[in-house]
């Protein structure tokens, strides 16, 4: 390996694998080597299996679509088939999108309080929302996107976390992780995609405010039966904001959720709304809080946003979809930002 340039990738979530993707595509004779702190990958893509449930639940049920263009093309057309409706709680009826805009920004900046270059870009990149498609995870988002990448890895490590650096004027000469130090040789590349707030802990410079997303899954063996047969819904003036059917469990993600008292009977009470149903009792259920699921999307947070994939090491670059100034903190920005930082290194 003495010739070949080695890509050190920190962090096997989905922006670091497709990092490791394109970094082959450009240069079949580079080693990649990716380093993750987990003893699995996926990062916030992750699925696990409970055996409350007895099947493969995702840490979070994810939205995507058929506009996002690179999320498309490691998915699949096919899977583009729900269209995204808003359904008014109180008045037990569908409503237009655009009486349903800033539960629209709340989903995808997981904020109220948005910049106007924020709205530039939602208006500008989902608009029209209607007649958009969506594909929503049920269990599998690590099988479509995440493991069909590791095969563009060299290597990888598991349970290596990332300590520390060392420095020689502004090259980073090696990785200090839990499990040992690797040396960097003067060709090497190190590519960080790991959150931010770890991120900041061992280089500092993004010291964000966070928001946090609550998602509750219960255990329905079926489908729901929803309104004009829906598999997803955008709550109005409810709790819950986001509802999901799949055939072997229901889920509801809360964004923003910040401080608020979540009871899963409440939430289930809004489902039985919705379905103009009486329940005789609570289904098995999990809930999963992610304090940190993203950075604060409002205008003081973005401003400190990174504008590039460098840093003020000549040979350390970043990726991950909270170093995208503007843009929303989901899977297409991780994915896009991916394809800046190999376009930077080029």
């Amino acid at each position: 390996m003495e010739n070949r340039r080695i890509y050190h990738i920190i962090g096997a979530g989905l922006a670091g694998l497709y990092t490791a993707k394109l970094l082959k595509e450009y240069n079949p004779a580079a080693y990649v080597i990716v380093y993750e702190s987990a003893e699995k990958i996926g990062g916030r893509c992750q699925s696990f299996f409970t055996s409350e449930f007895g099947c493969q639940v995702d840490n979070a049920t994810h939205v995507l679509l058929n506009c996002n263009s690179l999320a498309q093309s490691l998915i699949g057309k096919e899977c583009f088939q729900h269209i995204i409706r808003f359904y008014d709680i109180h008045h037990t009826k569908f409503i237009p999108i655009l009486r349903a805009l800033d539960d629209v920004h709340l989903a995808v900046f997981n904020s109220p309080h948005t910049s106007y270059r924020q709205k530039f870009y939602l208006y500008c990149q989902l608009f029209p929302f209607w007649g958009l498609k969506a594909y929503f995870s049920g269990g599998d988002l690590e099988s479509r996107l995440c493991r069909p990448l590791l095969r563009y890895c060299d290597e990888i490590r598991y349970g290596w976390i990332w300590k520390d650096i060392r420095l020689s004027d502004t090259f980073v000469y090696q990785l200090i992780f839990n499990k040992g130090s690797v040396n960097i040789l003067p060709n090497d590349i190190i590519i960080s995609a790991i959150d931010s707030y770890n991120y900041n802990k061992i280089i500092g410079g993004f010291d964000f405010e966070y928001s946090s997303i609550c998602n509750l899954f219960y255990r329905t063996s079926m489908p729901l039966t929803l309104p004009h047969n829906c598999r997803m819904l955008g709550i109005h003036g409810g709790k819950s904001q986001w509802l999901f059917s799949t055939s072997q469990y229901s889920s509801v993600t809360i964004s923003n959720s910040g401080t608020a008292n979540i009871h899963p009977r409440d939430i289930w009470q809004e489902i039985c709304t919705i379905r103009n149903y009486n329940s005789a009792f609570l289904p098995t259920y999990q809930i999963r809080n992610f304090p940190r699921a993203t950075i604060c999307q409002d205008e003081r947070n973005n401003a400190k946003r990174p504008v590039s994939a460098t840093t003020s090491f000549q040979n350390l670059f970043i990726c991950g979809d909270w170093t995208m100034k503007n843009r929303p903190c989901c899977i297409e920005t991780a994915l896009r930002s991916a394809r800046r930082v190999c376009n930077t290194i080029k």
